[in-house]
């Protein structure tokens, strides 16, 4: 753990009531100061609670996008600290706040930890209650049931990748509604996440549902981490892929300790924040809309492009995810399954050739870009139908 956040630990631990401030007193002192919106997991007491004292009593605030940017998808932030202490600020309050530039609801997760006698296990409660309840909930916040995401740093990435392989469909006999819904988050964001510590038995994953059920995933990391080794992630990671979970990966270099955050001061490890939006947005995790298969042909001058992309770029609304297929061969033809492809609505269309003739034929003439069907005609526009989308593409480059 980096300094800061030893530093924020020792202020907590040090405070009879958990605070999100080193100079707040209590906790609703600081609430109040922040205005944040306070929801107790358990108003009537937390299960196997030690005390009535605030780290008795599991919490998340929530953090809404500006009027009229919320695009529907929300995320459970789970800050780290070793599960010694909630690092609130920057694996937390401040992740909230760039979630919600993006249009995600945000739901930071207030744990209970290790000094007040309490077990990762019980952290892992508390974690799938958050779950069950944004869900369970997510007509009053405005949010899709489908499109809850989970991430978390360190320790909490821990705790995600835990609730991600942990997760059940809920009780459906049970009186307590929050209870009988599911606790899978639809998609995680590991970063810089102890997961299986050799030296550390509470950080082992072994999974209670098939790897080929968890969530699509999302993973960042620094090789120059000393506290928590990227292997673990990495692996975990590996076993997804092998299982045909969609995940991505990103381990950086020398640059970042542990415990950065959303590294906003280093220009490397801080590109991690806007390569998981593009990922949640390629995804399709900003937008409700179903996504639809393309299919189609692209020749230039007549014949087939030898190696190259098609590309559409959504027009006019930013939580659509964009679409791609690379063009490859001797045929002119190009599929992109329903599972990778755009949303209805109108797409800009590109062309991108990477070759002219033959891959084999040696040539310094770089890529060559085509947004239009000839010399100053008009942009390459497509319109996504519900069903039956084929793209035929023939560019000329001379009149």
């Amino acid at each position: 753990m980096n300094r800061f956040a030893i530093v924020l630990c020792v202020s907590i631990l040090a405070s009879p009531m958990l605070s999100l401030s080193a100079r707040a007193g209590t906790q609703e002192t600081t609430m109040s100061a922040l205005s944040l919106e306070r929801i107790e997991l358990w108003p009537g007491g937390a299960p196997g609670a030690k005390g009535a004292n605030e780290w008795d009593k599991p919490w998340m605030s929530i953090h809404r996008p500006e009027a009229g940017k919320a695009n529907g998808a929300a995320m459970l932030v789970c800050p780290g600290g070793g599960y010694n202490c909630v690092v609130i600020n920057h694996e937390g309050l401040h992740v909230a706040k760039w979630l919600n530039d993006s249009g995600v609801t945000a739901f930071v997760l207030t744990y209970r930890v290790k000094p007040k006698g309490y077990t990762p296990d019980t952290a892992f409660t508390d974690a799938t209650r958050a779950m069950r309840h944004i869900r369970a909930n997510a007509k009053q916040y405005g949010i899709d049931p489908g499109r809850i995401g989970m991430m978390g740093f360190s320790a909490g990435g821990h705790l995600t990748t835990r609730v991600a392989t942990h997760f059940d469909a809920g009780d459906p006999s049970s009186t307590d509604a929050v209870e009988r819904v599911s606790s899978r988050p639809d998609f995680i964001l590991p970063i810089y996440a102890a997961v299986n510590r050799p030296k550390d038995p509470s950080f082992s994953i072994t999974n209670t549902v098939p790897l080929s059920s968890v969530p699509p995933a999302f993973f960042a990391h620094t090789s120059a981490d000393q506290t928590v080794d990227p292997t673990g992630a990495l692996t975990f990671f590996n076993a997804l892929r092998k299982e045909g979970v969609d995940a991505e990966f990103h381990c950086f270099g020398g640059y970042g300790p542990h415990g950065v955050g959303l590294a906003d001061g280093d220009p490397n490890m801080g590109a991690w924040p806007s390569l998981a939006v593009a990922w949640m947005r390629r995804s399709g995790f900003f937008t409700s809309a179903q996504r639809v298969a393309v299919s189609g042909s692209v020749t230039i001058d007549g014949r087939p492009v030898d190696h190259g992309w098609v590309t559409l770029t959504p027009i006019g609304y930013d939580t659509a995810p964009s679409a791609s297929a690379l063009i490859s061969g001797s045929k002119p033809s190009f599929e992109i399954a329903a599972k990778y492809g755009p949303v209805p609505g109108p797409y800009a269309v590109s062309v991108r050739e990477l070759c002219r003739g033959t891959q084999l034929e040696p040539s310094l003439e770089r890529s060559i870009l085509h947004t239009s069907d000839r010399p100053g005609g008009a942009a390459l526009r497509f319109v996504v139908q519900p069903s039956n989308n084929v793209l035929d593409i023939a560019i000329k480059t001379k009149e």
